[in-house]
């Protein structure tokens, strides 16, 4: 009775120990548009990989010209870098990436492609990226890109022989990140990812910037930007089959989604987390969002709660910079209390910091608002 058991087992266990893990072909930008920098993400690269790694999942590394990319130094204080260039294949397959002719569809249960601003440059008029992404997207097999890598769609073609996002759900790096942070960010407002993925007729969709969004329409998973990049790489694994386990920490990440959750419940969860663990979060990224947050887009009615988040972060990453920022927001907003406050901030902790600009708009302010309103 046991050993007819004990079979029993063995052999519902068979399929599953002997269904072989899923191949992906990652696509990362051959560009380099300075000698020994390359065009794509290494941080982004490195997210998608550990994901895919602590999951199983074989990874096959390729670039348009295929061969060796350069590899920076930047992040390296990271354990989830240091982990990725020293527990992994990955260096390896960087120094040897296959070359875009290699890439067919029969060979790969899904794509996913890296950003970076080379991606815009080399992926979109590939002929070898656009054929394979072709293929797969019209074998029904899963497509992801992240960031500028979202580029490389742009001519895709689908089965019915139309742009592959005509009327697709997307999202990529915004016009304005591109603006903020872009290496493009003068380039001609129609030459932006969000300007060609709409002039495609794609439902471009958006988060404020530097905040987590992922856009997936059937077996099409495209990311913002950055901090979307693992959450880009799950939805790409379950539509794999992966059954998923606790996603990584990474501090960008969790800095960017630690604002979002705070956009929708209070500033009293941004200090609530910091005061308990500001270690796990990232203070460039924080201070970033507390710098550009309160002039993004936002609608009016938010931006009170955005200026208290920044003013949060400001008190737990403490920059001059960042002190100016929200001088000058308080200004546009005409609230010339709160800007002297900040401002009388700058010269307790940063008495050598230049203020005289700021002290000047603060004066021509408040003369403006006294001047007597003129009669009509």
């Amino acid at each position: 009775m046991i050993k007819s058991l004990v079979l029993v087992l063995l052999l519902q266990l068979i399929p599953v120990l002997c269904q072989a893990a899923p191949r992906v072909a990652v696509i990362v930008s051959s560009s380099q548009p300075e000698p020994g920098r390359a065009g794509f993400n290494l941080d982004e690269l490195a997210k998608a990989w550990l994901s895919l790694h602590d999951h199983g999942v074989d990874v096959v590394l390729f670039s348009p010209a295929g061969g060796s990319l350069p590899v920076h130094g930047h992040k390296d204080q990271y354990a989830h870098m240091q982990r990725f260039k020293q527990a992994t294949p990955a260096l390896a397959q960087l120094a040897a990436t296959r070359p875009g002719a290699l890439l067919d569809q029969q060979s790969f249960d899904g794509v996913l492609v890296i950003g970076g601003d080379g991606a815009a440059r080399d992926l979109p008029g590939d002929a070898n990226v656009i054929r394979f992404l072709g293929a797969m997207a019209r074998a029904g097999k899963p497509v992801a890109a992240v960031c500028h890598g979202v580029a490389a769609l742009l001519d895709v073609t689908g089965a019915d022989g139309q742009p592959l996002l005509q009327g697709r759900t997307v999202s990529a790096f915004s016009n304005r990140e591109e603006s903020l942070f872009g290496k493009d960010g003068g380039q001609h407002a129609q030459d932006r990812l969000e300007t060609r993925l709409r002039a495609r007729g794609a439902d471009y969709r958006q988060a404020p910037a530097m905040l987590p969004y992922v856009a997936q329409d059937a077996n099409l998973v495209t990311a913002q930007n950055p901090v979307s990049v693992q959450l880009a790489t799950r939805r790409f694994m379950q539509l794999l089959g992966v059954t998923l386990k606790p996603a990584l920490h990474f501090p960008d990440d969790a800095s960017m989604a630690l604002v979002a959750q705070a956009l929708g419940s209070g500033a009293a969860v941004l200090e609530m987390q910091l005061a308990l663990d500001k270690a796990s979060y990232d203070a460039d990224w924080m201070m970033l969002y507390a710098l550009y947050g309160p002039s993004d887009a936002y609608p009016a009615d938010r931006l009170p709660q955005v200026t208290s988040l920044a003013e949060t972060i400001a008190r737990h990453f403490p920059h001059p910079e960042v002190y100016k920022g929200l001088v000058a927001h308080h200004l546009r907003g005409k609230d010339l209390g709160r800007a002297r406050a900040w401002l009388a901030r700058i010269a307790s902790d940063y008495p050598d910091f230049p203020r005289g600009t700021m002290e000047e708009n603060i004066r021509l302010a408040g003369a403006s608002l006294a001047a007597p309103t003129p009669a009509r």
